[in-house]
């Protein structure tokens, strides 16, 4: 290679790697090490770069980059570890850098180095801060490259010493993950999770006609539902928790008197789960309503108005939940046509001194009356608020000022 040339890597891109700490995720650090691999295959001219991790006696190839599009090795692919050049550069029967293959006597003994064949090779190990090897950060080409030398292998040495960073670092957190994930799972298995109901009621009475499901975790108040359904929702582990749910759901929604219903938050990407979505087969669904919350991120209207279809032909009806809270309530209420239009408690706090909260509130009272849809206010804390509400002609609301939520279900309906 031309030591003239300098060494050129995306700066911005490990810019942002270590303002980071190599920690925003699966993506950001896959793109890490493929940066990483890039780069100092360029720099040092070679067909193949790749960072291996050695487990249970073979070496695992976990990211690789290569000059030519279909790669000599493949992502996930391993061999024996005792057959590699990776164990023997660990073990230091072999050097880091190898400018021809076939001028080492050890190298020389391993049938990849004929059968590949591996002309130059320049191999570093990855070691944790508790010295434990990770495996190996690589680079080699079929044909020998007599130009490598010193500069080349501390270049090589200083992006090993960033990749077995973000690899620790990604190990930790995978660690977290991991246990998150367990204690999530436990408390399904152990049916630690259970709902509270709040009710709704008629405004001008203060009727009970219908409640809320809220999940809380059986004797954790530590943790608000908004924190560990963010959470589950970011382990993956929604659609497994409502489908262990739904006995609960099912045995709550019998209980319901018949003049009153049960309001139930599913995200759109659990009701499109077949698995999950086959629970309503065969069940009275007259009672329930889906509530689709405004944060929800739906990426096919046409698919999920599919499956709400089949609900409502089962009974089913369906409200858009925390309308108002941020820019998609008006394109969910256009799309899915809810029969319950539940605003957000921001536009229900203070209605009473706000003259533009009441102007707003006026104008969706007379677009539910021609859609068809019932307004349910949230969040009504206060006399004055549900004074406002009644002038405002509002027919149903919800929140502390009635009742706070409760797990008790026959104490509620009593």
């Amino acid at each position: 290679m031309n030591n003239q040339v300098p060494y050129q890597f995306d700066t911005e891109f490990l810019s942002e790697a270590i303002f980071h700490q190599l920690n925003q995720g699966d993506l950001f650090f896959s793109k890490l090490m493929q940066s990483l691999l890039k780069s100092v295959r360029e720099q040092l001219h070679m067909e193949v770069a790749f960072v291996s991790e050695f487990t249970e006696g073979r070496r695992v190839f976990k990211f690789i980059d290569s000059a030519q599009k279909d790669a000599i090795i493949s992502v996930g692919n391993s061999d024996p570890l005792d057959e590699s050049y990776c164990q023997r550069i660990v073990d230091g029967s072999l050097p880091e850098l190898i400018p021809d293959a076939c001028q080492n006597q050890e190298a020389c003994k391993l049938d990849v180095t004929q059968v590949l064949p591996v002309g130059a090779h320049v191999s570093v190990p990855l070691k944790f801060s508790d010295g434990e090897v990770y495996g190996t950060f690589c680079a080699f080409s079929r044909l020998p490259s007599f130009t490598l030398n010193a500069r080349d292998l501390a270049l090589m040495r200083v992006f090993a010493s960033i990749a077995a960073a973000a690899l620790e670092e990604n190990r930790g957190e995978q660690a977290v993950f991991n246990r998150r994930k367990n204690y999530y799972e436990s408390l399904m298995v152990n049916n630690h999770f259970v709902y509270y109901m709040q009710p709704i009621v008629n405004i001008n009475n203060e009727s009970v006609v219908g409640h809320e499901l809220l999940l809380r975790i059986k004797g954790d108040d530590s943790q608000s539902p908004q924190f560990f359904l963010t959470e589950i929702d970011m382990l993956g582990l929604s659609t497994a928790l409502n489908i262990s749910l739904f006995s609960q759901v099912l045995y709550i929604l019998k209980a319901v008197p018949s003049n009153q219903f049960l309001t139930w938050n599913l995200a759109p990407s659990v009701i499109l789960d077949h698995e999950f979505f086959q629970c309503f087969y065969g069940q009275d669904l007259s009672q329930l309503v889906i509530e689709i919350t405004e944060h929800a991120v739906i990426e096919n209207y046409v698919s999920l108005n599919d499956r709400l279809n089949i609900l409502r032909q089962s009974g089913a009806k369906v409200a858009i939940d925390d309308a108002g809270a941020g820019y998609a309530s008006l394109r969910h209420i256009l799309q899915l046509k809810p029969d319950f239009i539940k605003l957000d408690h921001s536009l229900i706090h203070n209605i009473h001194r706000e003259p533009e909260l009441q102007a707003l509130a006026e104008s969706l009272v007379s677009f539910a009356e021609k859609s068809n849809a019932k307004l349910i206010a949230e969040g009504v804390e206060v006399e004055e608020e549900h004074q406002a509400l009644q002038l405002l002609s509002f027919e149903l609301g919800q929140g502390f000022y009635f009742a706070r939520p409760a797990p008790d279900f026959m104490e509620m309906t009593a």
